[in-house]
């Protein structure tokens, strides 16, 4: 049975939740030692420490048992995935419903592990998080569950980070201290009694900033209007303007309510001992006598709701005013998951670019893009077909062409190839699904999940979930599926978003008012009060800290004693004709490949246009079909990734297109086929796919006006100064790009010589000059895939002359300094400079000075003080120093303390002993040596031999880190000192604000 892993492959193929896969370091995926599985077979109705053995049953792909215990006294359920994963995991979640759209479930998750009677603290989950042998922490609200997880290297430190969030459940300091909602839910800021009353608080903040996001809108208010009368109707993260209505007493109440072990599921996953885990939650569970707690009652569908408009608030000024159209069913309860799974296979199926649906709606001209989306929220299973960047005054005619189209496909035959395809490329995804790391926190949510949907038979214990839904494929039952389900089903809506400038405006000064009259309505008494609590709290804030006995407790983990030895795999370079060739053997049935071509003959131009082709690459080409485009990739092909970045190549970094996928071992030859197809041959004559890329480069730009979308491109903006790759990655996916593809399609003229730009430069990249191949896969194919990929190269290794796109980095030298106007309620700033010379022990007393100044520093003046969401300061192994803020009220005040950084770290480190450091080295060490996967750990060694280092540098800088003394971080003050004032920074802000500091900015865009 492989059911754990046949799940998370269908989430990664068919996306019903997102995935990445990890980047950086790693050690060895599995222990040298036998695991500690069930040394007796234990059988249903077996006793241990409080607990009945409910259900055991062998999981062969993840090499152990799960087994489900149910608590005797109080009915808390409580499941182990036992195996022989080092990373383990605990996750514990309590079945919550929003009442209201207070968000009390969300700033409960915030305040209530802060800290507890055991664990006393300032806020411990950061200590932890920052200073504990702690590869991942966090917490998160869903609609009506709240949920808590850790995992580590090491069985003790997740004991200890389990134990910390039980006693948080159970006796979290906010039963005494209300301090702990005022800084993370909200609370009043006013200095004088002269000065207008303010509000701030993380969470309030936070769903500011959530909110400012049109389809975080669009998705979070469709529910009140797709389930009324229902607790769907809230935002279970909460509004702005009603997270200030919630009282602290309110919270409590809640917090009491729901955090009982009878209403709460715990997970526990990796190379565990079963019996020392049920002896912990019976510690805490057996303090408590069994309560009654009823699952919310089913959802009772009203019908057709019809078109609801609403508006989303805009600035004035802003000049695009397209929406989102959002066209919604609610699904049938009795709906299977099989069945919901099927559904979701069938909507990839029509999402094909040729599909007839597809076809119709692109031609409409209604929106940018289309995509079809299936969700399970609590136990809701939702369909909805949402198109961005909308005419919504179409929204009618988006409507009939759905209806009309969705008619067809209920009596339309589907194409047995390219089931079969589907079904091929979940074989390769299950191949690939332990491939990553964090297994055990994803096997974590996928039961939460389960649970909150009522539903683990059908999503987590079901042996043959794969088995029906190939079985409803086969029979030809999945349209029918469909017809019943959603055609026929009335329980819909079609929902618009429009944005209106304007409101934006209107609703600030809408909460100034309220405010002004909130204060006005104050006697003297209440307002002096008020003024003394704001006082009071910063004095707090000030004051408190890391308590030494809490962490003592927490963190037990010795950083001398950890193995950060790099990975070993079995490796070989060769260079043949010109080409680097790289190889790594890891057993198994599936292979990695990756080609990186060195471009640096092309102009910047050139560059762009290569840049916006690898988009494209999955239209059909001149030798396939895009049925059999689409079909070869599914049947052949996972992960593929096109893109173009500086590559270190035996120790010069190079302008190159790197091209990279999974296939399997025995099919390579047909994945090169495909690949080289559709890199020299996707067809950008055909009418249909030039219509395509006028319509998705239409998209591409639009995705400018998501403040979200534009601060993940903050450290390339801010590093392009310091960075020949940042440089690069920022003039072809900046604000230069938003203007190449705005002009692009500006004109038929201009969009003919995009076109005809793309077609002629895929003629000029692939060559055998510093051309680096490289293959991880098993020992016996990997000659022939070796052989195979030379194949496909020219046959004599050509000399080039240099392009403009060498000189890139030159763009921005006078520029350091980059700001972008947009439409937000929340500012995000990132400041960075990337070292030229750095060596390991430099990097690593960077990485913990700098850990330690966000603890002390960042975390309470930024986050606590201010209630932004994130404020962030450290090192990277590839010599990177920052800062940064994300979703916070505002940046001018923030950006200038945080230049400061390296004054402060001199008065900081002045009371640090080398006991101190024990935590901070441990935090840094479970980041760098978390194992991610074989294929992506000898991935990454085969970069750096093929780079001319001996070994991935991130174990040099691991193996530093265990050595560090005080004296090391202070020496290291000199380079940090540099770093920050060396910086470029890069913001995303109000027009206001930036204006207003328009003097501390090199370049201004203004992106409506």
């Amino acid at each position: 049975m492989k059911k754990l892993q046949k799940l998370l492959a269908f989430l990664l193929a068919f996306a019903l939740i997102a995935g990445s896969l990890g980047t950086f370091g790693g050690q060895k995926a599995y222990a040298d030692e036998t695991p500690m599985l069930i040394s007796t077979r234990l059988e249903e109705g077996s006793k241990s420490n409080g607990f009945t053995l409910k259900l055991i049953d062998e999981d062969e792909s993840l090499n152990g048992f799960v087994q489900l215990w149910e608590h005797d006294k109080t009915g808390a359920e409580v499941f182990l995935v036992i195996n022989d994963d080092v990373e383990r995991a605990f996750g514990i979640l309590f079945k919550t419903e929003p009442e209201d759209d207070t968000g009390k479930l969300h700033i409960l998750e915030h305040a209530s592990c802060a800290a507890s009677e055991k664990y006393p603290g300032r806020d411990v989950f950061f200590d932890l998080s920052n200073q504990g042998f702690i590869t991942n922490i966090n917490a998160t609200t869903w609609h009506s569950s709240t949920n808590y997880y850790v995992a580590s290297l090491d069985e003790k430190e997740l004991m200890n980070g389990a134990d910390f969030y039980l006693d948080c459940a159970f006796n979290s300091v906010i039963k005494t201290d209300r301090r702990y909602f005022d800084r993370e839910g909200w609370r009043y800021v006013i200095g004088n009694e002269d000065d207008p009353l303010d509000v701030t608080g993380v969470v309030y903040n936070e769903m500011k900033g959530s909110y400012s996001d049109i389809d975080q809108f669009t998705i979070g208010s469709m529910n009140r209007h797709l389930f009324p009368g229902s607790s769907y109707i809230y935002e279970s993260g909460g509004l702005p303007d009603k997270i200030i209505d919630l009282s602290y007493e309110e919270l409590l109440d809640f917090y009491n309510k729901c955090y009982h072990p009878s209403n709460c599921t715990a997970i526990v996953y990796g190379d565990i001992d079963y019996n020392s885990w049920l002896e912990e939650f019976n510690s805490y569970f057996g303090q408590y006598e069994k309560e009654e707690f009823t699952a919310p009652e089913k959802y009772v569908p009203k019908g057709n709701y019809g078109t609801v408009k609403e508006y989303f608030p805009v600035t004035a000024d802003t000049e695009d005013v397209s929406g989102r159209i959002a066209y919604a069913w609610d699904l049938p309860d009795e709906m299977t998951y099989a069945e919901f799974s099927a559904l979701s296979m069938l909507m990839s199926y029509e999402s094909d670019a040729t599909s007839p649906v597809m076809q119709i709606l692109n031609a409409s001209g209604i929106g940018s893009s289309y995509r079809f989306y299936l969700d399970q929220v609590g136990d809701q299973k939702t369909f909805m077909v949402y198109v961005l960047d909308a005419d919504t005054t179409r929204a009618d005619e988006l409507k009939k062409i759905i209806d009309d189209e969705f008619a067809a496909i209920a009596k339309s035959d589907l194409d047995k190839e390219t089931i079969d395809a589907m079904f091929e490329s979940w074989a390769l995804a299950e191949e690939l699904s332990f491939n990553t790391s964090g297994i055990g926190t994803s096997i974590i949510s996928s039961i939460t999940r389960a649970v909150e949907a009522q539903d683990i038979e059908g999503m987590i214990l079901d042996d043959g979930l794969d088995d029906k839904i190939r079985k409803l494929f086969d029979d030809e039952k999945v349209t029918g599926l469909f017809e019943n389900s959603v055609i026929k089903n009335d329980n819909r809506l079609l929902y618009v978003v429009e944005p209106k400038p304007g409101l934006a405006e209107e609703n600030d000064a809408a909460l100034a008012k309220r405010l002004a009259e909130r204060k006005a309505a104050m006697s003297k008494k209440e307002l002096k009060k008020v003024i003394a609590d704001s006082q009071a709290f910063d004095e707090w804030n000030e004051t408190a800290g890391t308590i030494p006995e809490t962490l003592a407790k927490l963190v037990t983990a010795d950083p001398a004693k950890l193995d950060t030895d790099a990975p070993a795999f079995d490796t070989k370079i060769t260079k043949k004709n010109g080409v680097l060739i790289c190889t790594a053997n890891v057993p198994g049935e599936a292979s990695y490949y990756r080609y990186s071509f060195d471009i640096s003959n092309l102009s910047k131009t050139q560059a762009k246009y290569l840049n916006e082709y690898l988009n494209y690459l999955g239209l059909s080409t001149t030798n396939r079909s895009q049925e059999q485009v689409t079909n070869d990739t599914r049947k052949y092909l996972s992960g593929l990734s096109a893109n173009i970045s500086m590559q270190e190549i035996e120790g010069k970094q190079i302008p190159s297109l790197v091209i990279s996928f999974y296939a399997f071992s025995d099919k390579i030859n047909e994945a090169l086929d495909l690949v080289f197809d559709m890199l020299y041959n996707t067809n950008l004559e055909d009418a249909y796919n030039a219509s395509l890329i006028a319509q998705y480069t239409s998209y591409y730009a639009s995705t400018f006006s998501d403040p979200g979308t534009v601060s993940d491109l903050l450290p390339l903006a801010a590093g392009a100064s310091s960075s020949d790759s940042r440089a690069l990655r920022w003039k072809l996916n900046g604000i230069s790009r938003y203007q190449f593809l705005n002009k692009a399609i500006a004109s038929e003229e201009n969009f003919a010589k995009f076109l005809n730009g793309m077609a002629n430069v895929r003629k000029k990249i692939v060559k055998r000059q510093n051309a680096v191949i490289r293959v991880v896969g098993n020992a016996r194919t990997r000659s022939a895939s070796v052989k195979a990929m030379l194949s496909r190269l020219p046959k004599k290794n050509k000399t080039y002359k240099a392009g403009s796109i060498t000189k890139v980095a030159s763009d921005y030298d006078n520029i350091k300094n980059i700001a972008m106007e947009m439409n937000t309620q929340a500012a995000f700033l990132v400041s960075l400079y990337e070292q030229e010379k750095a060596d390991a022990k430099t990097i690593a007393a960077e990485m913990i000075a700098l850990s330690i100044m966000q603890d002390v520093m960042y975390l309470p003046e930024f986050r606590y003080s201010l209630g932004a969401y994130g404020a962030y300061c450290g090192a990277q192994e590839d010599k990177v120093v920052y800062s940064q803020l994300y979703r916070s009220p505002e940046f001018t005040n923030s950006w200038k303390r945080m230049l400061e950084t390296p004054g402060e770290l001199e008065g900081i480190l002045a009371f640090v002993t080398d006991e101190d450091l024990e935590g901070y080295k441990l935090s840094q060490l479970s980041s760098l040596i978390t194992p991610t996967g074989e294929w992506n750990m000898a991935s990454i060694e085969l970069y750096y031999l093929g780079a001319g280092k001996e070994t991935n540098p991130v174990y040099l800088i691991a193996k530093a880190i265990q050595e560090l003394t005080v004296e090391d971080i202070v020496s290291a003050l000199p380079a940090i000192r540099d770093a920050y004032e060396n910086m470029g920074t890069a913001v995303v802000g109000t027009a206001e604000e930036i204006e207003a500091n328009a003097g501390a900015f090199d370049k201004i865009y203004k992106l409506k």
